[in-house]
């Protein structure tokens, strides 16, 4: 009798373990994500940046022309 009760609990040492490791591989996963979440969108405020950073750059170089005109 006493050497089943032994095995039961050595079996459900066993289901906590594997549940552990299964929760902390659901955490990896998920902080893994969030990484990845929050690198892209730094990416794409990079890119974005860039962009505006174009954008203001030839909005001058028009006022600029317009300006030249406006003198002739």
């Amino acid at each position: 009798m006493f050497l089943r009760k032994e095995r039961g609990d050595l079996k459900l040492a066993r289901i906590k373990l594997e549940e552990s490791e299964l929760e902390n591989e659901a955490t990896k996963v998920t902080i893994k994500n969030k990484v990845s979440a929050i690198q892209q969108e730094l990416t794409s405020f990079l890119t974005q940046s860039d962009y505006i950073t174009s954008i203001v750059r030839d909005y001058e170089t028009l006022v600029k022309a317009a300006e030249i005109l406006n003198k002739i």
